[in-house]
């Protein structure tokens, strides 16, 4: 399970009505790196729509960051909102989390006051992040010779170098 620091975020039970219930949250967190993803959250724009289902609760979470993220390719930041939505079925019945096959299901207290969705922003944050970040798909990357970034300057390494561990390679015809 991803881990990361956030406040609690939960929803009084008192609150949710019969049918859909919706709920908005706004957090605020000062720039909080995201593992090792090179991912910087400064924002969290939360809705929660929660339906009940007899004694089951259905919580739909539509997360939207607001992110300071380090390309994977060159290096350079950039501001990116990354989105993510998370569904998650809370159920008193601890029954049907052995019979459930698959799907996001997860025990409550029925006599608890408040759900404590905290786990689920975090889920949904996770999923949000792509594990190869980019700045763009067009990202020329760095130099491997001199290091100078490739979207911003040209540079005038010698390109046709064969390192000479694969120089036999160079041999093969391909074209057979």
């Amino acid at each position: 399970m991803p881990s990361f620091d956030l406040e609690k975020i939960s929803i009084p039970l008192a609150a949710i009505r019969r049918g859909e219930t919706v709920f908005s949250f706004d957090v605020e967190i000062n720039s909080k790196e995201i593992s090792e993803k090179r991912a910087y959250i400064d924002k969290l724009s939360i809705q929660v729509n929660v339906t009940v289902l007899g004694e089951d609760i259905i919580v739909k979470l539509a997360v939207i960051a607001d992110s300071l993220l380090y390309c994977d390719r060159c290096g350079e930041s950039f501001k990116n909102d990354v989105k993510s939505d998370v569904t998650t079925l809370f159920t008193p019945d601890s029954l049907k989390i052995e019979k459930a096959e698959g799907g996001e299901i997860r025990l409550f207290d029925s006599h608890a006051v408040v759900l404590d969705i905290t786990q689920e922003v975090i889920d949904a944050l996770f999923l949000a992040i792509p594990d190869k970040i980019l700045c763009k798909d067009s990202c020329k990357g760095l130099c491997p010779y001199c290091g100078v970034n490739l979207n911003n300057h040209s540079c005038s390494c010698k390109k046709d170098e064969i390192d000479t561990r694969w120089e036999a390679l160079s041999n093969l015809n391909l074209n057979e």
